[in-house]
């Protein structure tokens, strides 16, 4: 005889009551290989504080290397150094000389390596 059925709530009342929560313990990082956390796990601050390249290259506008037909020719407008940021608002159709560890030039959205670069003069390809 089939026995009658129960609503969610009722259902996820009656797993509870029939099982036991896992034990939790507290361990040092080296030790958790392997474990589950028993709640979500935050970090304090956010690092690195800022967008910044991961490479040499050039900070540019994402924008404009899809709106350009062949290579994209930008005017190169400054430069962002680790631990000497641009505060220059990178416009269209401009590129900046950026370092690993600087921070993006405000408007810039994106780091070419400078390997895939060609400059001439004050412009960049």
């Amino acid at each position: 005889m089939l026995e009658p059925e129960l609503d969610i709530a009722d259902a996820q009342r009656e797993l509870l009551a029939r099982i036991d929560p896992l034990p939790t313990v507290t361990l040092a990082l080296a030790a958790v290989y392997g474990l589950v956390l028993a709640a979500d796990q935050h970090a304090r601050w956010s690092l690195p504080g800022a967008a910044v390249a991961t490479m040499d290259g050039w900070a540019l506008r994402c924008a404009d290397l899809l709106a350009a037909d062949a290579p994209a020719r930008l005017r190169i407008s400054g430069e962002s150094a680790a631990g000497h940021p641009s505060h220059n608002l990178l416009q269209a159709g401009e590129a900046a000389r950026i370092s690993t560890g600087a921070v993006l030039p405000p408007g810039a959205d994106a780091v070419v390596a400078q390997e895939d670069c060609v400059r001439h003069g004050d412009q960049l390809e």
